[in-house]
């Protein structure tokens, strides 16, 4: 597997692109281009040649400033979209849960997922993925829990 390693210098954020053949990068006259001994190539466009572009994050896991065991509730997740979309919860142990959810409208809205009410953890992470190449623009997720008393 190719794997390609971006920073943002301005928050320090890192981003990981997968399956790229490419050995070189530029950014040149407002487009990006990705080299390799086959030639040069703009990167642009909606597809892979013909196949449907998977696109995904995740974040870290946090504890959001409590120490205790939290039982994620529900989740809301600001995206402009109108596809078919995977939004998860990621445990302290690296376990996924999975939750599908379908935006509606191509300008920003809010959609809501129920969770699962069996995940208790103290350090909790969130990731999105699109199904089917759907374009998307996620704005923001809030992620509402239930503290547990007593439980570190």
């Amino acid at each position: 597997m190719n794997k390609t390693i971006v920073m943002n210098l301005k928050n320090l954020g890192v981003t990981e692109y997968e399956d790229f053949e490419f050995n070189s990068f530029c950014y040149f006259n407002g487009a990006y281009y990705g080299a390799n001994s086959s030639g040069i190539f703009m990167l642009e466009g909606d597809k892979d040649g013909t196949a449907n572009i998977d696109a995904s994050f995740k974040t870290g896991k946090t504890d959001i400033g409590i120490d205790n065991q939290k039982i994620p509730v529900d989740v809301y997740v600001t995206v402009k979209g109108d596809g078919g979309y995977r939004y998860k919860t990621l445990t302290g142990e690296n376990t996924e849960y999975f939750y599908d959810i379908h935006g509606r409208e191509k300008y920003p809205h809010t959609v809501k997922a129920n969770l699962s009410r069996g995940i208790k953890e103290r350090f909790i992470g969130t990731g999105f993925a699109n199904s089917n190449g759907s374009d998307f623009e996620v704005q923001s997720i809030k992620l509402n829990v239930d503290v547990l008393k007593g439980k570190k």
